[in-house]
């Protein structure tokens, strides 16, 4: 992916933002928080399913509100960031990502 993108004419991903280290450090505690996020959501369903004895759609269903938090924060997020700042909110999600 890399060697094609830094060849073609117009790249989907411009690899040289990556010499920028506030952009890669960004990119990077995102993609952390990704996998920590949606990692957590894959072992609960699990554990819900195969400790705890719930049907597939049992467990959907508990995890359900977490999805509809998303649904919710993601647009709203992007209007606080307009209002507060970039490092305001990330601040504020990485400490209620940490939170739990």
């Amino acid at each position: 992916f890399v060697a094609w993108e830094l060849r073609t004419e117009h790249p989907m991903l411009n690899i040289s933002f990556f010499q920028n280290a506030r952009f890669t450090a960004a990119s990077m505690s995102v993609t952390l928080v990704f996998f920590a996020l949606f990692g957590s959501l894959f072992f609960l369903t699990q554990y819900l399913q195969f400790v705890l004895g719930y049907t597939a759609l049992q467990a959907g269903v508990r995890v359900a509100p977490i999805a509809l938090a998303i649904m919710i924060a993601a647009p709203t997020s992007g209007r606080l960031v307009a209002k507060l700042g970039n490092k305001v909110m990330v601040f504020v999600g990485m400490t209620i990502v940490a939170g739990g």
